[in-house]
């Protein structure tokens, strides 16, 4: 069996550029990670579309109910055929997005920022620094309170993503 043996030499040029190996790898994921200008939250379809439900949920008896919870706003989506379920943390406006088509209904996440912005403009959603299991959280927090039982509930937590958003 063959023992590597390393000499004075080969450590002190392991120690010698690991750092700046390390240190530029540093250096690049910052780069990468201040190109975020918010973080969001979305299901995982392609181009923010939908995500399909494996039944139909009753989105009036859900509206019903969740009116009379005033931590949340409750709207209509496209003409009746949609809800969009709403909750604010810390100035992030938080939406749950269901659509009905056909016989399925459709779940799509969202948030918008009105407060801690330059300038009062709307930023979309949380800050880059915020933690994503934070994030992640909130949206949980509002599936939790909705009328659904708890196949529904555990359908839609699956589909909850949090993205870094860049602009082009």
């Amino acid at each position: 069996m063959k023992q590597l043996v390393c000499t004075p030499i080969v450590l002190s040029l392991l120690f010698a550029t690991s750092p700046n190996f390390i240190l530029g790898q540093h250096r690049k994921a910052s780069r990468i990670r201040s190109r975020c200008d918010y973080k969001s939250i979305g299901v995982p379809t392609e181009n923010g579309s939908n995500q399909k439900l494996t039944g139909s949920y009753d989105l009036k008896r859900l509206a019903e109910a969740m009116k009379l919870n005033r931590n949340y706003e409750i709207n209509d989506h496209y003409n009746g055929d949609g809800l969009v379920v709403s909750r604010v943390f810390k100035g992030v406006k938080y939406n749950i997005v269901l659509e009905k088509r056909d016989e399925t209904t459709e779940l799509n996440l969202n948030t918008y920022n009105f407060k801690g912005y330059p300038n009062g403009t709307v930023a979309w959603g949380e800050r880059c620094n915020r933690r994503n299991e934070s994030i992640k959280s909130n949206v949980l927090r509002m599936i939790e309170d909705l009328p659904l039982d708890s196949h529904q509930k555990s359908e839609l937590k699956k589909y909850v993503r949090v993205t870094t958003m860049t602009r082009a």
